[in-house]
């Protein structure tokens, strides 16, 4: 079977000039768990991207590991801001680009603030989404800090 194509996410990860390994599932995965063992690595390996609304409907991409829940408290103090909620679902795409669960950091339709939690960095090497939900890419935590432009913070509960 042939190779598929690079993802956008890839593509972008190329023109940065960060390195990078790219996966292709057998099975499409759609949660962090389910990914985790479709590529077979520990869940604190995986890192989700959801997305956040501010009550002035600002967006930002919250990344943490697949086995911490996000702190939208935390979040929302790291910008000054009250009320921050999950963007809904049917904004997702509409607002990144790709469909919910498949939701990368690179290749974004439109720029936004991306906080990447601090515990994110104690891992050796992290796997994101590839921007398809058959899709994974593995990189240094620090290249997806450098590449995304991320703030980092301690956002997780």
């Amino acid at each position: 079977m042939p190779k598929p194509n690079k993802t956008l996410a890839m593509r972008q990860l190329d023109a940065l000039g960060i390195a990078y390994s790219a996966v292709w599932q057998d099975v499409p995965t759609f949660d962090s768990e389910s990914a985790a063992r479709e590529r077979g690595l520990p869940i604190e390996q995986v890192v989700k991207s959801l997305l956040v609304v501010s009550p002035q409907k600002r967006y930002y991409l919250a990344l943490l590991q697949g086995n911490r829940m996000l702190s939208l408290h935390k979040l929302g103090a790291l910008f000054g801001l009250k009320g921050m909620s999950m963007a809904p679902q049917d904004a997702v795409a509409t607002v990144t680009g790709y469909e919910p669960g498949s939701v990368s950091p690179f290749g974004l339709k439109r720029k936004l603030t991306v906080v990447v939690d601090e515990h994110v960095l104690l891992q050796e090497t992290v796997s994101i989404s590839g921007g398809r939900h058959e899709a994974a890419i593995g990189l240094k935590p620090e290249d997806l800090v450098r590449g995304t432009g991320a703030q980092v913070a301690d956002i997780t509960q």
